[in-house]
């Protein structure tokens, strides 16, 4: 099962988003129950739909965040010595120059082109209640051709830390499809991954590169004919015209067979 959030809640209280509950919904929220002989066993479900509209309380806001996560830490599950580091996407930009276009997940992932450098901002926080010790940061990918020039691996050294990282893949025809996988290891010497995410990223082939190789493989093939036929004395505009059509389509079922290899 592959759940998507929208946003954080805003104005996280427990009582309040109860209180938007019918009585129906209200009786499937998990509970325990006492049995004889068994002790108590746990009932109800983790995930229905409600009537109620809930988007009016979903905000993607760095406030919302940082509260989430304050009130997660309240949890034994997320309340560890070292502190419990929690970090989010603020935003992905397109690098030009001094210009930074943002991009916008879509359905969950994002759509960017081959040829172009990116920068993805996340957010690190660290909710009081435990001192900062130093942990990383870390980002990699499921394909090769997803390249990090500016590296990998950023520390996490206080309370409120906002990292950068550099990605790009080489202009090409063919579309990339990746994974960008983000993990912490630490604090201290601990270096076992943990807290990881994964982000779907496609880069969208070149259409002005696609052209130019369809072009060049034409040209390719029918040169050699058409200087034969010169050299028969036999080349005309027609014939040329039609070696040329004819080698364009040959390029062009070549650059698109290859697009469809994996």
């Amino acid at each position: 099962m592959t759940l998507r959030v929208g946003g954080f809640v805003s104005d996280l209280d427990d009582a309040k988003l109860r209180s938007l509950l019918d009585s129906a919904e209200k009786a499937l929220l998990p509970s325990w129950e006492a049995k004889t002989g068994t002790g108590s066993v746990l009932k109800g479900k983790f995930f229905f739909s409600v009537h109620a509209d809930l988007t009016q309380r979903s905000a993607d806001s760095t406030t919302t965040f940082e509260a989430t996560a304050t009130a997660l830490v309240r949890y034994k599950d997320f309340a560890a010595q070292q502190g419990t580091i929690f970090y989010t996407v603020r935003r992905l930009v397109k690098l030009d120059g001094n210009r930074k276009t943002p991009f916008y997940p879509i359905a969950g992932g994002y759509k960017l082109s081959s040829g172009g450098r990116y920068e993805m901002q996340i957010y690190c926080f660290l909710p009081r209640n435990a001192e900062p010790r130093l942990a990383r940061l870390h980002i990699d990918s499921d394909v090769k051709a997803v390249e990090f020039p500016l590296g990998e691996t950023r520390d996490i050294d206080s309370r409120y830390d906002l990292k950068q990282f550099s990605l790009q893949v080489a202009r090409r025809t063919e579309t990339v499809s990746a994974g960008l996988h983000l993990y912490i290891t630490g604090p201290g010497d601990e270096d076992k991954p943990h807290s990881d995410i994964l982000i779907p990223v496609s880069f969208r082939g070149s259409l002005f590169l696609t052209v130019v190789r369809i072009a060049v493989i034409g040209i390719g093939t029918s040169g050699p004919g058409m200087i034969a036929a010169n050299a028969a004395g036999k080349l005309n505009f027609g014939i040329a015209l039609l070696m040329l059509f004819l080698g364009l389509l040959a390029g062009a079922g070549t650059v698109f067979a290859s697009l469809k290899k994996p």
